[in-house]
């Protein structure tokens, strides 16, 4: 999933403005996105969803969001992703599961944490119930980047337009 902002009009600025927009407005401005759209699927992964309960219980995968800028010739990008350990099923969450069994064991700090659990024999007990759940009916899609996605595209070329603005009034260009 990806959003593409063009900043247009550079190639008639002069040195001064062209260097606040690509130096300073452009990075400010994916930073502030990226941690825009780290919060909004924090907030996601911590509320409830189509009658579900939120994708939380041992807040693994919420403290493992985070969001990352690279910056190529012509190109940035800000990038919200799930870091280790979540990385290893973030995207199972994200778009869900066909059906498959998947190894009670990795199941089991989930469940623990989920049904306040103690004895790890009973743990273990439920932890195959559910994977024998999940062998049957897969696991549904949690959506949590699309949602947020959704409401920060919206918001993205506010956010640029605001980074430019300061960055070009902070160089002191365009006054007269």
């Amino acid at each position: 999933m990806a959003s593409r902002i063009s900043v247009i009009g550079l190639d008639t600025a002069t040195e001064e403005i062209r260097a606040a927009v690509l130096d300073v407005g452009v990075p400010n401005g994916l930073a502030v996105a990226g941690a825009r759209g780290e919060q909004l699927v924090k907030q996601n992964i911590a509320s409830a969803f189509l009658g579900r309960p939120p994708a939380v219980a041992t807040g693994t995968l919420a403290n493992s969001i985070t969001f990352q800028l690279s910056r190529e010739v012509n190109f940035s990008r800000a990038l919200v992703f799930a870091a280790p350990p979540a990385d290893a099923y973030a995207d199972y969450v994200e778009s869900g599961t066909g059906p498959h069994f998947p190894p009670p064991s990795a199941l089991l700090l989930w469940v623990k944490k989920k049904f306040a659990v103690t004895n790890e024999k009973q743990a273990l007990s439920i932890a195959f119930a559910i994977a024998r759940k999940i062998a049957k009916r897969g696991v549904s899609a949690f959506g949590m980047f699309a949602r947020a996605l959704a409401v920060l595209e919206p918001e993205l070329g506010g956010i640029i337009d605001a980074q430019v603005a300061q960055a070009i009034a902070a160089a002191g260009v365009g006054k007269k």
